[in-house]
């Protein structure tokens, strides 16, 4: 058995705006955490965290990827990308509205 937290879900808008949810949620997590063999989370923040909340140890699992050499884009502009799900609270919508006043940057869409 294994527990992956990929993130702090019950705490994620999603969940915390929706009271039943983040009830259920909680009770599961409650009552798996401390039986479950394995728990390996993706940062030592999120470890503490649930090392405090469930007194077990977590281990810290970091989800990247292994550097490699790309073929350089022919650009003098930066471009930033966004990689991942269109989830609340992760930002995005900031980023969004602040990339239109940054200088020398392709936007896309």
């Amino acid at each position: 058995q294994i527990y992956d937290a990929h993130e702090y879900f019950t705490e994620v808008p999603e969940v915390t705006e929706r009271p039943m949810t983040k009830f259920i949620w909680k009770s599961v997590e409650k009552l798996t955490v401390p039986r479950i063999r394995y728990c390996i989370t993706v940062c030592k923040s999120l470890a503490n965290l649930f090392e405090k909340e469930y007194k077990r140890k977590f281990k810290v699992l970091r989800n990247v990827p292994f550097k490699k050499d790309i073929k350089k884009i022919d650009s003098t502009k930066k471009i930033i990308l966004y990689q991942g799900a269109l989830n609340e609270g992760r930002g995005l919508e900031e980023i969004i509205e602040v990339m239109y006043d940054l200088e020398d940057v392709e936007s896309r869409g």
